[in-house]
């Protein structure tokens, strides 16, 4: 792939490659490419593309910007492993050292849990490196938008709440974050996280979009636990609240030229609520939509993956849709999405449609004090 793409670069004439959103999917293959071919990759530099995908670097990276790591470390072997999860308190969570392994999460709630999350979590590392942390219970996961510029400027876009998460996987995004606007310390945990999230950038010292992700425990203690180079696949839910086009502002500095004076000024403007329609089954990898209905709304903005009679692309399965909506208060926003997907339909193609929908309607959610516990205390629905 990484070797197409550069054809496609030269045959064009090319003088830069955009990629897209989350841009650690396109790997670090293609950056070194583009790197010795003298062709920007923007917003992405290679080594620093490494550092942020790998957790024991990413805890360095935390220690030298001084800021508060998730609580944990990276042990040589299972017996180190105990002493950290004893010094550490259980619960624990086992990781792979590569975030974009895709390992999962491996929980040990007592010591004679932990032999099987190290060698469950052993037996699908890559690299054999592992990574033990606290598991924070009842954590919110909350992101920071900043952005760099090459004249050392760096600047805080507006946080996103992105707590809503299905086997891993984040589906549900709003901006600004319900804790941060209806928490009484709420002004003083964003400029916590704006002071955090600058700190690691300037670290990192890569020029364009990033996203320094945190959580917050519900004793109100910011811990870091990791970045991602590049816009957020939900981007539209911050473009829709700060009023401002990422990708433009991505081309800009990556072309050189300095932040725009208005960055320094960004000020919400009412709530935006996204969500990524995806499908249930890998199985259906193949299936082409023979049934597409898409309602229409001013305030909603569609991105589609499919077409009638046509597959998911590979590059961004499991992704059939992303839907964003915007309104002057939550309640609106989140009630427009869920009127939205309740008329979507992508038949044949079994989705999460009822799971988003059950999220939107859970009071928890309405009333933005949930965490990431929300979809595990839900009951099943059918997909």
């Amino acid at each position: 792939m990484a070797a197409e793409v550069l054809r496609c670069v030269k045959e064009t004439g090319a003088d830069a490659v955009f990629p897209g959103y989350a841009s650690q999917r396109p790997g670090v293959e293609l950056a070194r490419l583009l790197e010795a071919e003298g062709l920007p990759f923007v917003g992405v530099d290679p080594d620093v593309l490494v550092t942020v995908g790998d957790r024991v670097a990413m805890r360095e990276v935390a220690a030298r910007a001084e800021v508060p790591m998730v609580p944990g470390g990276s042990p040589d072997d299972f017996a180190a492993a105990q002493s950290l999860a004893e010094e550490l308190g259980y619960p624990v969570v086992v990781k792979c050292a590569q975030a974009s392994s895709g390992v999962g999460r491996h929980v040990a709630r007592d010591p004679d849990e932990l032999s099987g999350a190290w060698h469950r979590a052993a037996g699908l590392a890559g690299d054999r490196r592992l990574v033990v942390e606290a598991l924070l219970e009842r954590a919110r996961d909350l992101e920071m938008l900043v952005a760099s510029d090459s004249h050392g400027n760096t600047l805080p876009l507006i946080e996103m709440e992105t707590s809503v998460l299905a086997n891993g996987r984040g589906i549900i995004r709003e901006c600004p974050s319900p804790e941060l606007v209806f928490a009484g310390e709420g002004e003083a945990l964003r400029e916590m996280m704006v002071d955090v999230a600058i700190r690691v950038a300037r670290e990192l010292a890569c020029v364009g979009v990033m996203s320094v992700q945190m959580l917050i425990t519900p004793e109100r203690r910011l811990h870091v636990r990791g970045a991602r180079l590049g816009i957020p696949a939900l981007h539209a839910v911050a473009e829709r609240v700060i009023q401002m086009d990422l990708v433009a502002l991505q081309l800009e500095v990556a072309s050189g030229q300095a932040l725009p004076e208005a960055v320094g000024f960004v000020q919400p403007h009412g709530h935006s609520v996204g969500a990524q329609i995806l499908a249930a089954h890998d199985a259906q990898r193949a299936v082409a939509v023979e049934n597409l209905v898409i309602p229409s709304d001013p305030r909603a903005r569609l991105e589609l993956s499919v077409g009638v009679g046509q597959p998911a692309p590979p590059d961004d399965w499991p992704r059939l849709a992303k839907v964003t909506t915007s309104a002057p208060i939550r309640r609106e926003a989140a009630l427009t999405l869920d009127r939205l997907l309740a008329g979507i339909h992508l038949d044949p193609l079994k989705t999460n449609l009822a799971l988003l929908r059950q999220v939107l309607q859970d009071e928890t959610f309405r009333a933005g004090h949930y965490d990431l516990s929300l979809v595990d205390r839900l009951q099943p629905v059918a997909s």
